[in-house]
């Protein structure tokens, strides 16, 4: 009997030793998974939660032991494909390679080609793995890589591999069923610390205008110290008018002629 679908689905094949449901339970981490729903004739489902700090979601992990696509509504639900191999087995890959006509109409958005390591001595090598890769949009992942292998390069830059990487991949997808978390908006040290210092400045340049404002007030003006200061009466006293000095040097002009008269009437009557 089908049991009730998820529209967001992970399908999950192998065609190596290791199973499509131990590839669940390394998903789970876990050496048992709740109980599988019979989807259809050769495919059952397993509840998968993702939860990270950006988003949660339900998606189901569905494994399959034969090259299906299930039916037109599952083909459709697909998002993400994920295939294992033997790369010490060329026919493993070739089974692996295999999947290309069914995933033309499952047409996934994620695409993993898993297998224990990759090797350049044994089997298929690397550098042909990475181009098939790069030719059918897979990203190959190495559940147990060799960290001293001619591809140490990628451990020098710390990037994930094994099943951390499978979960990280599968992370990465935006699901359209996902909930976002809220989050406090992050603001950057830098800007709080300038805006700070701004405001400071600003209030700063406020209180010393406010200060010389009311210091203009309060200081006198010149006519105000000329009024109240004696010192500065007398220097800016002009002294007496041109007129008046003019009205008395013609005074004593006036009184000397009189005088000059009364001498010569004087001296008029002694000659007589």
């Amino acid at each position: 009997m089908s049991g009730v679908r998820c529209p967001y689905q992970v399908l999950i094949a192998s065609c190596g030793a290791l199973s499509p449901l131990e590839i669940v339970k390394q998903l789970y981490q876990a050496d048992t998974v709740p109980g599988g729903t019979h989807l259809l004739e050769t495919i059952y489902a397993y509840p998968w939660s993702i939860d990270n700090k950006y988003y949660t979601a339900e998606i189901q992990l569905c494994t399959t032991d034969y090259k299906t696509i299930g039916d037109a509504q599952f083909a459709e639900d697909v998002d993400a494909f994920i295939v294992y191999f033997d790369s010490q087995q060329v026919k493993s890959f070739s089974n692996a390679k295999g999947w290309l006509p069914f995933l033309d109409l499952l047409k996934p958005e994620i695409k993993l080609l898993v297998c224990d390591r990759s090797s350049t001595v044994e089997g298929v090598g690397r550098s042909e793995l990475l181009d098939w890769c790069i030719d059918n949009s897979f990203e190959l992942i190495e559940l147990d890589p060799e960290q001293d292998s001619d591809n140490e390069d990628d451990f020098d830059f710390g990037e994930t591999t094994g099943i951390k990487r499978l979960v990280q991949a599968l992370h990465a997808h935006t699901w359209s069923n996902l909930q976002l978390r809220e989050s406090p908006i992050i603001k950057s040290p830098f800007f709080s610390d300038t805006k700070y210092e701004q405001l400071e400045n600003e209030q700063s340049q406020s209180d010393t205008d406010q200060k010389q404002s009311q210091t203009d007030q309060n200081e006198p003006t010149t006519v105000d110290k000329a009024e109240s200061d004696p010192k500065v009466n007398s220097d800016l006293d002009p002294g007496p008018s041109p007129s008046c000095c003019h009205s008395d040097s013609n005074q004593v002009d006036k009184t000397q002629d009189d005088a000059n008269k009364r001498q010569l009437e004087k001296s008029d009557q002694c000659y007589r």
